[in-house]
Formats: structure tokens, C-alpha cells, sequence
């Protein structure tokens, strides 16, 4: 009988779950009608939990991740078909009432939502942009370019529940040698064209 206690207790308190602070849970019930992803998120502290019932942790500070070198970094066209590339990183956050939905949206961890997901919208922002941006604006300056590439992100995030606060380059980006010769040489004739007049 006291064996038979001790175990009901020890699966009482197994059931306890712990969100940590900066973190908010999402429930998916197992069993039952109601299976599925419950709809009220779980907030910092002990939260006694059914055995049939998991929790999924997403952390709601700022996330910052980056995509860097050959294999990560971004490749794209402008519009006269020139190939850039660029190492692009990136600052957001979930909105705490929007995770139990994410959740149920992607079904996935902050790993896959940001590589796969995220990275897809900012991957199709990027070439939305791109197609309307000429080389000569990327070599000179880059400020509107990623302005247009984060409203395009900031629309498609938004009504997800992820909120945006930046992306930005990493370093420079990367061109042809060839194109950045072509470039620098029209520079350097329209400079000594000012220069005579």
C-alpha cells in the first residue's frame, strides 16, 4: 500500500512542468475529443500537467541568427540578371499570445522556424527586391534596398505573430570581380568628368 502511494505521488509530481523565465509553453493534449494543440499558452513557473499532455517551450526574448559563407549566405539576381550574394542576419521575436498558433501552424522548433520558414520569407523578399534594384544602387548603397526587403518580411511575419526588428548585412556584398572592376572604372570616369567641368 505504501509502495503503491509512493508511486501515485512520485507521477503526481512528474506531471509538474517548469517554464522558464523569457520562455512561454504550448500545450499539445494526446488523448481524447479535444487532441491537439490547446489554444492558452503557459507563462513562467510550475504548471501541473495531465501524463497525456506534452509541452513545447519557445522562447519570447529577441532571437538573433545570421547565414553566412557559401552554403548559408543568400544568392540572388538584379535586375540587368547580375548575380550578388550576401551574408545576411537577423533580429526578431515571438508574440506570446501568437505561439500556441505558430505552433500549430509549423509544428517545428525555433531551429526549423527560423532556417526553413523565416529564411523562406526573407529568401523571397530578398529576390522581390533585387529584381527591381540595379547593380550600380547595390555597389553604392544598400540602406534602401534592405529597407524594401524588411517591409516585405514585416507584412509577411507580422499576422503570423513573429515581429521583425531587423535585418541587416553582415560584411558587404559580394559581386563578380569582373562587375566590380566594370563599376569602379565608371566611377572613376564620372569623377574626372565632374572634375573638368
Amino acid at each position: 500500500l505504501i509502495s503503491c502511494a509512493v508511486f501515485i505521488f512520485l507521477l503526481w509530481l512528474f506531471c509538474f512542468k517548469m517554464i522558464s523565465p523569457g520562455y512561454v509553453g504550448v500545450i499539445v493534449d494526446l488523448f481524447g475529443d479535444r487532441k491537439g494543440v490547446e489554444s492558452k499558452e503557459l507563462h513562467v513557473g510550475m504548471h501541473w500537467i495531465s501524463p497525456w499532455k506534452n509541452v513545447y517551450q519557445f522562447p519570447i526574448f529577441e532571437q538573433n541568427d545570421t547565414w553566412e559563407g557559401d552554403h548559408e549566405g543568400f544568392n540572388f539576381q538584379t535586375s540587368e540578371g547580375m548575380a550578388v550574394s550576401a551574408d545576411i542576419g537577423i533580429t526578431y521575436h515571438l508574440r506570446p499570445e501568437s505561439i500556441p498558433l505558430i505552433f500549430q501552424r509549423y509544428r517545428r522548433g525555433m531551429d526549423e522556424i527560423t532556417n526553413v520558414f523565416i529564411r523562406n520569407y526573407i529568401r523571397d523578399a530578398i529576390n522581390k527586391s533585387a529584381s527591381k534594384t540595379r547593380i550600380e544602387d547595390l555597389y553604392s548603397g544598400k540602406e534602401s534596398f534592405f529597407e524594401d526587403v524588411e517591409r516585405h518580411v514585416r507584412e509577411d511575419l507580422s499576422p503570423i505573430g513573429i515581429e521583425l526588428s531587423r535585418i541587416y548585412l553582415i560584411g558587404r556584398f559580394h559581386f563578380p570581380e569582373n562587375v566590380i572592376a566594370a563599376l569602379n572604372s565608371k566611377i572613376e570616369a564620372m569623377q574626372r568628368a565632374q572634375q573638368r567641368e
